[in-house]
Parts: structure tokens; C-alpha cells; sequence
């Protein structure tokens, strides 16, 4: 099936881990570099971690300046509860809009890694490696990534509007328009 093919499609990617750093500006926030060389704007890649305690992640992008490119995306369903607390993470390309990077030059982003509950002293990512699609998967991979980045999107929206004390048909109202 067309998990198989994929998987045969990632290649390991060379990129430089910075180091791990408590965000000065705000506590429950922490900081993680990576740094790879573009080889083309239309490359797929997946930052693959093992979570430790992170609540959320968001990415942003350095050009002239960190600007955010991905908006936060939960890590644990609950940032007090540790049941999810320890779980792998694929975020792909897809996610996020990489801007201003051409073929040969470097790319500069950050996680941001933020727990807004009190309990756990210590929070961080494991074992990130970065990876690329080669081949002829890359744009079915494309269009199944994002397919799943819009159901998110979704979800999230029905979320917010159960939690807001709506009726479960505006719930899905409000997930079905973001599909338009």
C-alpha cells in the first residue's frame, strides 16, 4: 500500500541540533534550533521527536528576524495529565510554510516548546532527526499531509465551539467551513 512506498521514501537529513534553552522571556517556554541545507524549495521534510513533557509546539522560521510559521499544535491531550506525556511526533513540511529559502542555502528554525502546567519541573524533546521524501511518493505524500493538517485544523475548530457551549451542529458547521 501506499504506507509501504513511503516508507521506503525518507532519507535521514544531515542538520545541526542546537542546544536545548529555557526561553528567557517566559517561563514554561523553551527553545530548540535546527538547521539544514535547502536542497530544493519543493522538498518534503518530517522533524521526527520523542516528546518529554512538552504541552504544545509551534515552529518559526529565521529571516531577518524569528517569525512564526506553524501555530502551536498539542503534544498531550491534557498538559496536567503524564498518559501522553512520553509520545513520538512526525511534523511534516506540510504543517508549516517555510518562506524567503532557495535550493543550496541554509534553513534556520526553532521549536518552541511551551507547558503551561506547574507540575512537571523538567520539559524537552528527544531524539529529533530530521528526514526528506525522495522520489515519485513526494506529491501523493504532499497532498495526504495536508489532508490530514486540514482534519486537525477541523477537529480543533469542533473543539472550540463544543467547548464554547455550542450544539453539536454548529460544531461541525464550524469544522465544515474551514473545508471551503
Amino acid at each position: 500500500g501506499l504506507a509501504m512506498a513511503v516508507q521506503r521514501s525518507w532519507v535521514p537529513l544531515e542538520a545541526v541540533v542546537g542546544v536545548w534553552e529555557i526561553s528567557p522571556f517566559c517561563s514554561g517556554k523553551a527553545l530548540l534550533e535546527l538547521v539544514w541545507k535547502c536542497r530544493s524549495a519543493a522538498d518534503v521534510v518530517c522533524i521526527v521527536f520523542k516528546n518529554r513533557y512538552c504541552a504544545s509546539v509551534s515552529i518559526e522560521q529565521f529571516v531577518n528576524g524569528w517569525t512564526q510559521v506553524m501555530k502551536p499544535v498539542p503534544l498531550m491531550e491534557d498538559s496536567h495529565c503524564e498518559l501522553d506525556a512520553q509520545r513520538w511526533h512526525c511534523l511534516c513540511s506540510s504543517e508549516w510554510r517555510l518562506t524567503h529559502f532557495r535550493a543550496g542555502e541554509d534553513v534556520k528554525i526553532r521549536l518552541v516548546l511551551c507547558q503551561s502546567s506547574g507540575l512537571w519541573d523538567d520539559f524537552s524533546v528527544q531524539r529529533v532527526s530530521l528526514y526528506r521524501l525522495e522520489g515519485s511518493d513526494r506529491d501523493q505524500f504532499q497532498k495526504q499531509s495536508e489532508a490530514i493538517g486540514l482534519f486537525r485544523r477541523c477537529k480543533e475548530a469542533a473543539a472550540k465551539h463544543a467547548q464554547a457551549g455550542s450544539s453539536p451542529a454548529a460544531s461541525v458547521i464550524a469544522a465544515v467551513e474551514l473545508l471551503q
